[in-house]
């Protein structure tokens, strides 16, 4: 079920522009709060845990869902993409400012005992820059499709988006296999 989690994120898009095109923007935005608290509150059931990435995304989702509910404009609700790629992008630049990438960080964290290479150190930190950058440009992106259709806007605030990581994650490989030089092969080969 982990391996789908990309693909089951894009569901509430998908429902939203369903009850949203049906019933309206009220109607989709309250949909999009419940689903974004249902999807925490299974989360934390399964893991006793939340994340920080996914706690940061629902606040978003139901902040600006909130707004959007009492002011009566689902503009609110459509900004909530690019206020998360901002506030991610800014997270993932400083993190490489002062020094402790994020993606040097969840590689520890995944493995404890992980040792990197100077070389090594330098690639995570660029890996990160760049992937501030990719969630920059999606957001000036996404900030446009604000003023688009429904469609566009769907399309942009999600498969846009996996395509843009899609394609920085390829480029990152063929980039690293460039650069890192081979490792040793392992004791007894």
């Amino acid at each position: 079920m982990e391996r789908w989690a990309p693909l089951l994120a894009l569901i509430p898009l998908v429902v939203f522009y369903v009850v949203e095109s049906r019933w309206g923007p009220r109607a989709g935005v309250l949909l999009a709060i419940a689903f974004t608290l249902a999807d925490l509150g299974y989360h934390w059931i399964r893991h006793r845990k939340l994340h920080k990435l996914g706690l940061g995304a629902g606040a978003l989702v139901v902040g600006l869902g909130g707004m959007t509910l009492l002011s009566n404009d689902e503009r609110w609700f459509l900004w909530s993409p690019v206020v998360g790629d901002v506030v991610f992008a800014a997270v993932l630049g400083a993190s490489v400012w002062l020094g402790n990438p994020v993606l040097t960080m969840a590689a520890r964290e995944a493995d404890p005992t992980l040792e990197l290479e100077p070389d090594e150190e330098r690639l995570f930190a660029g890996i990160t820059l760049r992937l501030g950058i990719n969630f920059l440009l999606h957001a000036v992106v996404c900030a446009w499709a604000v003023g688009e259709s429904r469609e566009t806007w769907l399309l942009v605030s999600g498969p846009v988006q996996y395509a843009m990581i899609a394609v920085q994650v390829g480029l990152e490989v063929a980039w690293s296999r460039m650069t890192l030089p081979p490792a040793d092969p392992p004791e007894g080969d």
